[in-house]
């Protein structure tokens, strides 16, 4: 039920920014992907990052303007596996985890506002996200 909750209201939030983006103000959309790289430790057991993926959507930025809002859809794929020890020479479970990313953050714009010019900038701020699917060795949780 919690989880429900949190993807209304990122719904919600993801609906207003859009919403409220003027076509005037070089508002932009693209898709980006790329690898992840999931870390995880614990006293009791030994893991090792293996690559995962990612893909979204983002919109916004004002890229003729110094400031601007961002937001971005992603969904991210984290995977780790477990190493042997000296205990153990057999490996442990494969863990994968599946999440929806929705970040809103504020964009600092540098360089030209032209669409063919260089322009550099910076992103921050928060993200919500909401794990949609895990599996250990097989077995979906």
């Amino acid at each position: 039920m919690k989880s429900g909750l949190l993807a209304r209201v990122a719904a919600l939030a993801v609906l207003t920014l859009i919403g409220s983006a003027s076509t005037a103000s070089a508002q932009g959309a693209g898709i980006k992907f790329g690898p992840t790289f999931a870390t995880f430790s614990s006293e009791a057991l030994d893991f090792s990052t293996r690559t995962g993926v990612y893909g979204g959507l983002f919109f916004g930025g004002n890229r003729d303007g110094v400031l601007g809002i961002q937001t971005e859809i992603n969904w991210l794929r984290k995977n780790v596996e477990r190493v042997p020890n000296s205990l153990s020479t057999q490996g442990g479970p494969s863990i994968r985890i599946d999440y929806l990313q929705v970040p809103v953050l504020l964009r600092l714009n540098a360089g030209s506002s032209s669409a063919s010019g260089f322009v550099a900038y910076g992103i921050a701020g928060p993200a919500l996200e909401l794990k949609i699917a895990d599996e250990i060795e097989g077995l979906t949780l």
